[in-house]
């Protein structure tokens, strides 16, 4: 029976099974300074590290007699390089399941309309354009207000949408581009540059279930010596994140909102598909 079941999930199974509890290589990433840096790498080594299991420190702990949370926050026992010149970083997960099928979580994570609702952070945000390449990213400029006694922080990055078909998922996939000129880009001149990096993965599990993984890690440009400031940061994000996600899909598909939100995100998913999988039949995965 055994040999059936191998046989039909195939060899690709087997290794996404083995990647999220084997570690293998370094988690690295590839380098930022190019003009559209989303590279195969970067997506790959996210993944690893989001899929993971064997490094992570719940940040809420569940007792034995608790009824389990439909959503949790973690952050790495270790450290990740970015790039040369950057302090080695802790990285944070956020994990749920949400009553609402992959395509809608998708539409209401990147519906415009309802961002205030679940982004804590953001105070700023301009549009500086869509880069293309092997995988086009659509590129933003960001202020961020982390916490109340830490200055404004500054970003612009890179994001790109795309599906696993082995996976049955969506990943979002964001990366810190210093190729842009963020000068005369700035709110606010006194806003402290940071370099950060972050994954969105999205399964399917039927019509009104999906479950997901948002994994970020970066340096922000303060001494965190027992992680105490990052703990409260994505404790906070965790639990604004989920709950209204949730509200947000209920919300839409209760307004009868179901088709895709105007964000120039999803031209980087049309790309994408057009590339790789451009029938039923096409397979991409990492």
């Amino acid at each position: 029976m055994f040999t059936d079941f191998a046989r039909k999930k195939g060899d690709q199974f087997f290794t996404n099974l083995l990647a999220t509890t084997v570690p293998t290589q370094p988690i690295t990433m590839s380098d930022f300074n190019s003009r559209n840096n989303v590279t195969d790498i970067d997506i790959s080594n996210l993944i690893r590290l989001a899929e993971g299991v064997g490094d992570w420190t719940p940040l809420q702990i569940t007792r034995k007699d608790d009824r389990e949370k439909d959503y949790y926050s973690y952050i790495s026992k270790n450290k990740y390089k970015l790039h040369d010149g950057i302090p080695e970083c802790v990285a944070c997960k956020l994990v749920g399941v949400l009553p609402v099928s992959a395509e809608e979580a998708v539409n209401a994570l990147l519906d415009p309309k309802y961002k205030h609702r679940w982004d804590a952070f953001t105070t700023y945000e301009t549009e500086v354009g869509i880069f293309d390449g092997d995988y086009d990213v659509y590129l933003k400029y960001y202020e961020l207000k982390l916490l109340f006694f830490l200055s404004l922080r500054c970003i612009a990055g890179g994001q790109s949408l795309m599906y696993d078909t082995a996976r049955r998922a969506y990943i979002r996939i964001g990366k810190t581009n210093p190729h842009v000129d963020i000068d005369h880009l700035k709110q606010n001149k006194d806003a402290i540059k940071v370099t950060v990096v972050q994954m969105d993965i999205i399964y399917k599990i039927s019509d009104t279930k999906c479950r997901y993984i948002t994994c970020t890690y970066g340096y922000l440009h303060f001494k965190d010596p027992t992680e105490w400031v990052m703990k409260r940061i994505f404790k906070k994000k965790g639990k604004k994140l989920f709950a209204n996600w949730s509200e947000i899909s209920k919300e839409r598909q209760k307004n009868g909102e179901t088709e895709r939100p105007n964000n120039r995100l999803f031209e980087t998913l049309d790309s994408f598909e057009k590339k790789y999988i451009p029938t039923v039949d096409c397979v991409k995965t990492w």
